[in-house]
């Protein structure tokens, strides 16, 4: 259970600091409060895309970012990591 913890933390700390390397800190953290009450919509998408995105970005990627969006908790967790 703390390892899926700890891979969570560190796949948000890789998200957030790719983000904020692009300059796109501003532009994700408004997506994100925008669509907040969309984001377990969001994470099913990303689960019913993973034979497609995961070819690309990874299986294991693309389905630990699918189980973050799912919940509110876990994009409140990405958006702290933009903002902080």
């Amino acid at each position: 259970m703390e390892e899926n913890r700890d891979l969570e933390e560190e796949f948000l700390n890789r998200v957030a600091e790719r983000i904020k390397k692009m300059g796109l800190e501003a532009p994700a953290v408004l997506f994100l409060e925008a669509h907040k009450p969309l984001s377990f919509i969001g994470g099913q998408f990303l689960y019913f895309s993973l034979p497609f995105l995961g070819a690309i970005f990874g299986f294991q990627n693309v389905s630990l970012f699918a189980k973050i969006l799912s919940t509110q908790e876990g994009v409140e967790k990405l958006l702290r990591k933009l903002e902080g």
